[in-house]
């Protein structure tokens, strides 16, 4: 095989992991109790309230007590995306 195949195959397999991700974290956001509807937007809410609560830091490392805290901040300041209790 040589380079140009590699790095082709290396970009496929990237764009196939990033899919699954993607999957997995609306799947997170779901049973977190955003509605299916709103997942997309749940996404796209959940990377802006990355930005309020730590202020655009890209260099720390999230862990689950992070996630946690932007879910639950998302469940009080986006309350519309998230099934009635």
């Amino acid at each position: 095989m040589d380079l140009q195949e590699e790095i082709r195959l290396l970009r496929e397999e990237n764009r196939e992991l990033s899919i699954q991700v993607i999957d997995f974290f609306q799947t997170t956001l779901y049973f977190a109790g955003v509605k299916k509807s709103m997942l997309q937007k749940g996404v796209e809410e959940y990377l802006k309230v990355l930005d309020e609560i730590f202020d655009n830091d890209e260099e720390e490392v999230m862990g689950i007590d992070d996630i946690i805290k932007v879910v639950n901040h998302m469940k009080k300041t986006r309350r519309e995306l998230f099934f009635r209790k």
